[in-house]
């Protein structure tokens, strides 16, 4: 029968000269009478070589060329005198002669024997079908079973560019030829001898893509049931796609040695191949390369659509993994050695989207908690929130426990939607990664220049929580977007749209991305701790000198700072009073020099230098303007030194507000103005824009301790901005007797902020101040300081009529 040698490389074939279609034995061959007789006067029948269910197969010899031989195969009596089998028959024929290629096996005639019998004259081969050979050896040698499905994809390749669908692909149906029939230089590879070739048999119920014969109407099942696809199985259409799926079949049986669906029963059997897809093939035979187990379960993917769309694409697949086809790869390496499995990558995928998704959108929860003003160190969910949050996590986890359910059964056995799965996780993780990643550079680095320009990081602010803890997820979730919407659209049908969608998607990602970048980067920020370090902290830098102590006066918030000024000394009034008397401009030249402009306003102050109404005249002039902003707070600056009293009007206070919320020059010279030209109602001015705009909080603190260094600032305009920015609840404890000794109403407005309930703070929760466990204490400071701001009402309300 077969004897196998190891050659190494492969398995050398040893066949007994055994023809196809050996079907069962014949109990009399020597008295069928077609034995001894010629059929056309051109085949001798010489003997019967083997008999199935539909007919006897016999062997002849060509009348005129006797080294000739053929396989005739002849219909039974039975069914020749049925039209519908006649008419099978005659298809089979057509469908095979149609073909011309080494891989399918030669039909050189048909006609009908004296007895009105059909024959087909065939290609004579040595050798056993694959049936026979996978039963005697099992599961064959990798490297066999991708040189015998590259064949396959060869000869039905060829099937189908002929229009022919075989239909009925089975290990019964490819024929593996012995040693005295040599191979088609078709398939002659290196080493060729160490494996064996194959044909493709039986036709019979093939049929032309250009038109549908009543054989094969779509509804009627015909095949075999282990072998068949889903489509077929259910009697619906069929198309090349189907030999797709039977091409993997022969793939899978002859890598694990069984058919990849076998019941006790065909009816079990087509419910199987409707209802399940078959166990893994590695699950059968471990030693199969993971590879090779994506080309078989893509070949048989359930959907006609995510097969290999052409028998030329499972060739392209096997000739990667066909080792003997690489000339420039001669180790004994088997496919897939070394490479990962797409579960274990799909595994460590889902890890990592895990450890970055998580703690991403715990971070973004609470910085949208911080931004409507909870500290969620002090947050106290009532019983409802509790139960909400319960029932949210209990659907959360069985919304998830189905969804790797339904993943497990319908793509984690199949290794091809595993590997076609893992792209779409891998591409989004990736950019999702890198975006955030970027986001972050960017923002660090916009921090690092802003750092440089005001004299240090210790004095840049740092982006809010909203920017790092919403704005970078958000970037990386639009690039994951993105980069899932270009992996999908590349697969569309119509490669013009999927260009379109992938370009116009990925345009908007980026387009939104650097929108919010740019809104984390302008954000307003926290003050930076290195700046604690570097300069005075809100802790250690309010004490005033002794002699400021107790000598300053309380003023409110909305007091004007105009009027502020004049109760605080400072220098620059000093100053004025030791200088020599003012020559003022006359009237009528003053107001002809201000119709004309800032020009002539100009040298009108060179001839009197040091009249302040040209000096404020000048200011307005070049205030009209914006690019002379810089100029007119020059001008304020010079108004200072001439006449302080008219530098502090509300015009003047307005362009100096402005200078100091500005960018470039301006900003440097109304620094310079609030730094060294006014005394302590500077840091009032200060604290008075950040009540105003408290989304330029970062640079007007970075100005207010700058003003503590040179002690412009009045101990209870500090310890009201102590009290408004420290840290955390626990941190202001140790400013309450500063704010008893210094503090005015400010000072009580922030303390009652953070020790008094709000009156609505959610559905069902029972309301909590800011600073729950300090709210007694903050009610104590609050007393002190009221009655101390009353005892001071008092005695300035009686100083007059006393005196």
């Amino acid at each position: 029968m077969l004897s196998v040698h190891d050659e190494g490389l492969g398995r050398r074939l040893k066949f007994e000269a055994r023809p196809s279609w050996s079907g069962g034995v014949v109990d009399d061959p020597n008295q069928d009478p077609l034995v001894g007789s010629t059929l056309h006067d051109t085949y001798y029948v010489s003997r019967v070589i083997g008999e199935g269910g539909m007919g006897r197969v016999y062997e002849a010899r060509h009348t005129r060329i006797s080294s000739k031989r053929y396989a005739i195969k002849v219909l039974h009596a039975e069914y020749a005198r049925n039209p519908e089998i006649r008419q099978r028959f005659q298809h089979e024929a057509e469908a095979a002669a149609a073909i011309s290629h080494p891989g399918v096996v030669g039909t050189y005639d048909v006609g009908e024997t004296p007895g009105e019998r059909p024959y087909m004259v065939c290609e004579y081969l040595a050798g056993e079908d694959l049936n026979e050979y996978l039963t005697e050896h099992g599961a064959l040698p990798v490297q066999t079973v991708v040189h015998i499905g590259r064949q396959l994809c060869s000869a039905l390749g060829a099937a189908h560019a002929r229009g022919v669908i075989h239909r009925d692909l089975k290990p019964h149906n490819v024929f593996v030829m012995g040693d005295d029939v040599l191979p088609s230089k078709a398939f002659e590879l290196d080493d060729i001898d160490a494996l064996p070739a194959v044909k493709v048999l039986d036709f019979g119920l093939s049929r032309f893509t250009e038109r549908e014969s009543e054989l094969t109407k779509t509804g009627i099942i015909l095949g075999t049931p282990g072998y068949m696809a889903p489509e077929q199985a259910g009697g619906l259409g069929t198309d090349h796609r189907t030999d797709i799926y039977g091409l993997g079949a022969l793939l899978y049986a002859s890598a694990t040695g069984r058919a990849p669906f076998k019941e006790d029963s065909p009816q079990k059997t087509v419910l199987s191949v409707l209802s399940r897809v078959p166990v893994r093939p590695r699950e059968l035979v471990p030693t199969i390369p993971i590879e090779l187990e994506i080309v078989i379960q893509r070949a048989m993917a359930r959907e006609p659509g995510e097969r290999y769309q052409s028998a030329a694409d499972v060739e392209s697949a096997l000739s990667r993994l066909d080792t003997w086809s690489q000339a420039s790869d001669r180790r004994a390496r088997k496919p897939g050695e070394g490479a990962k499995s797409p579960r274990v990558q799909l595994i460590v995928c889902a890890f990592a989207l895990v450890a970055l998704a998580l703690p991403s959108l715990c971070l973004a929860g609470l910085a949208l908690l911080q931004s409507r003003g909870v500290e969620y160190a002090h947050f106290r969910p009532s019983t409802l929130e509790w139960l909400l949050f319960t029932l949210l996590t209990i659907f959360l986890f069985v919304s998830a426990f189905l969804m790797l359910r339904r993943f497990h059964r319908t793509t984690w056995n199949d290794s091809a939607r595993v590997a076609d799965l893992l792209p779409k996780v891998r591409g989004p993780l990736v950019a999702g990664t890198l975006a955030y990643g970027v986001s972050a550079l960017v923002v660090l680095s916009v921090w690092g220049i802003s750092g440089l320009r005001v004299g240090g990081l210790g004095h840049a602010p740092l982006p809010s929580a909203l920017g790092w803890f919403v704005v970078l997820p958000a970037n990386a979730f639009l690039a994951a977007s993105a980069a899932l919407i270009w992996e999908s659209s590349r697969r569309a049908q119509n490669p013009v749209v999927g260009a379109l969608s992938r370009i116009g998607f990925s345009a908007g990602a980026i387009v939104a991305g650097l929108v919010l970048l740019l809104s984390a980067v302008t954000a307003p920020g926290v003050a930076s701790r290195s700046r604690a370090a570097g300069s005075p902290s809100p802790s250690n830098t309010s004490e005033a000198p002794p002699e400021h102590q107790g000598t300053a006066r309380t003023v409110d918030a909305k007091v004007p700072v105009a009027e502020v000024a004049q109760t605080s000394g400072e220098r620059v009034s000093e100053l004025v009073q030791q200088s020599e008397p003012r020559e003022r401009a006359p009237a009528g030249e003053r107001a002809m020099a201000q119709s004309k402009g800032a020009e002539a306003l100009e040298h009108l102050l060179e001839k009197y230098p040091r009249d302040g109404k040209i000096l404020e005249a000048l200011v307005l002039a070049h205030a009209s303007r914006a690019d002379t902003l810089a100029l007119s707070i020059g001008a304020i600056s010079r108004l200072f030194a001439v006449e302080p009293e008219l530098a502090r009007t509300a015009d003047m206070i307005f362009i100096l507000k402005k200078g100091l919320l500005a960018r470039g020059e301006a900003y440097k010279v109304a620094f310079d103005v609030v730094h060294n030209r006014m005394g302590q109602e500077a840091g009032e001015l200060v604290y008075q824009i950040l009540n105003e705009q408290p989304k330029q909080a970062d640079r007007l603190k970075k100005i207010f301790f700058e003003l503590r260094k040179v002690d412009k600032v009045m101990p209870a305009t500090a310890i009201a901005f102590d009290l408004r920015y420290a840290t955390s609840c626990h941190g202001r404890v140790a400013l309450l007797s500063r704010a008893e000794r210094d503090g005015d109403a400010r000072s009580v407005h922030q303390l009652q902020a953070l020790s008094t309930a709000p009156k609505r703070c959610g559905w069902g929760r029972k309301c909590q101040p800011v600073c729950p466990a300090e709210a007694n204490s903050f009610k104590a400071s609050i007393d002190v300081i009221s009655a101390r701001l009353d005892a001071l009402g008092k005695r300035d309300s009686s100083g007059p009529s006393s005196q």
